[in-house]
């Protein structure tokens, strides 16, 4: 998927701005139609400048080539680029390239959010071509700060030469947890090294988590983990798993990456973003392939929320007019489709547009459809302290504490809930 990792950040996710994916940096093409023209644009010379947390995105190289016109600028946060620093010496940029939850932190936390409701009327462009949840996901925020480019999703990788090893059939299309269950168990074993069933990339089920659950009451700004969906999500998803025989302890203080199911290849199942094996040199001779997300015996076909990556325009920007133009063209059916080829999740709800997706990757003969199979859950509201909650209340202390049996699951909400109640009063303060 050409875009991912150089447009997310691992919060996103994260968040979409990863690094290596701006070694993919061909194969984007032009639409051939331009999208329409709006009044109020410069003719002089402007130059538009792109904010985000990681490498270069691709779409930047595209949007040089399709606008040469405009001088393009990409500005890294980082040193001296960090958002309080770049908003305390007066720097400005022109679009915003990040999640919804990070938007909410950054621009609504220093109340430079503007809401594009009008701006995109005025460049005529069709709201209801998008995916609702995208656009809702960032709504809840409090107003359309932001229209989302692409999607990361979900998906339930497994390495077939661990299947093939113990004689276990492949995991399917629609399974349950309970069936994704038994198969780590059997998978659960010591050969010529311990092998693991299943593990998961965290952060980013707790994000994307099927119930849509909120982390914040946006009244009281106060954690939500402490109630019984939470704790059925974490008991089925991590504290069940973490107790197989053979697994005890193994992921509890030190989470693994990715690199446990392509590089040490001792995991047979990863349920992780679904752009993972995008720039993955180590995944190019792997006997791999995906499937969808298990899905809640209560909550069948519902899958893992959609994040997707947003680009706003702050309310500083002098020119708004350009970069809506410049928005307009990269959420236009032409340059969406070239995406979504590439192996990226289209931010519109064109099946057409999602049908072709990754056709023109390597991995154009894995089963990329996985990612669709299940219809994405509902977007969950975002608040400017979520990421608090998520990465000072639960994961960083008590979801340890949880699957390495220190704490029993109604001990770890409430400490979760404490912890982020804290880490939420901190960052008001």
């Amino acid at each position: 998927m050409l875009l991912k990792k150089a447009l997310l950040p691992t919060v996103m996710i994260a968040v979409l701005l990863s690094a290596s994916a701006c070694t993919k940096s061909q194969g984007i093409s032009e639409p051939e139609e331009s999208p329409k023209e709006a009044e109020g644009i410069a003719k002089a010379p402007v130059e538009i400048a792109f904010y985000s947390s990681g490498k270069e995105p691709l779409f930047v190289e595209a949007v040089r080539k399709k606008f040469p016109e405009y001088t393009i600028k990409y500005i890294q946060k980082g040193t001296g680029f960090s958002f309080p620093e770049m908003i305390a010496s007066n720097q400005t940029f022109d679009i915003y390239v990040e999640s919804a939850r990070t938007y909410a932190r950054d621009l609504l936390g220093a109340k430079l959010e503007m809401d594009m409701t009008d701006l995109a009327k005025k460049h005529q462009i069709d709201l209801s071509r998008f995916d609702k949840n995208g656009l809702e996901q960032m709504r809840s925020a409090g107003g359309l700060y932001g229209l989302p480019v692409y999607g990361s999703g979900m998906a339930l990788y497994y390495n077939k030469e661990i299947f093939d090893r113990f004689g276990v059939p492949y995991p399917k299309d629609g399974m349950t947890w309970e069936e994704t269950y038994e198969l780590a168990k059997r998978l659960t074993r010591v050969d010529d090294k311990p092998y693991y069933g299943y593990w998961l990339k965290t952060k980013s089920y707790l994000r994307k988590n099927q119930y849509s659950l909120p982390f914040v009451d946006m009244k009281t700004e106060k954690a939500l983990i402490d109630n019984d969906k939470w704790k059925k999500t974490i008991e089925t998803v991590f504290e069940r798993f973490s107790g197989i025989e053979g697994m005890e302890g193994k992921f509890g203080t030190q989470w693994p990456g990715s690199d446990v199911f392509y590089k040490n290849k001792d995991v047979a199942m990863y349920l992780t973003d679904s752009d993972m094996h995008q720039g993955v040199k180590e995944m190019r001779d792997m006997k791999w392939d995906m499937v969808s997300v298990p899905s809640f015996s209560d909550a069948p076909r519902v899958g893992p929320q959609i994040m997707y990556t947003y680009l706003g325009i702050p309310a500083f920007s002098k020119h708004k007019d350009e970069s809506m133009k410049i928005i307009q063209y990269l959420t236009s059916d032409e340059f969406q489709m070239e995406l979504s080829k590439q192996g990226f999740l289209t931010a519109l709800n064109n099946p057409d547009i999602q049908n072709v997706i990754g056709q023109e990757t390597a991995d154009k003969d894995k089963n990329l459809k996985a990612i669709y199979y299940n219809p994405f859950a509902p977007s969950g509201p975002t608040t400017k302290y979520d990421e608090y909650v998520i990465e000072d209340g639960i994961d960083k202390v008590a979801l340890r504490e949880l699957v390495n049996k220190k704490l029993d699951i109604n001990t770890m909400v409430r400490k979760a809930e404490e912890l982020a109640n804290q880490s939420i009063q901190k960052n008001k303060n």
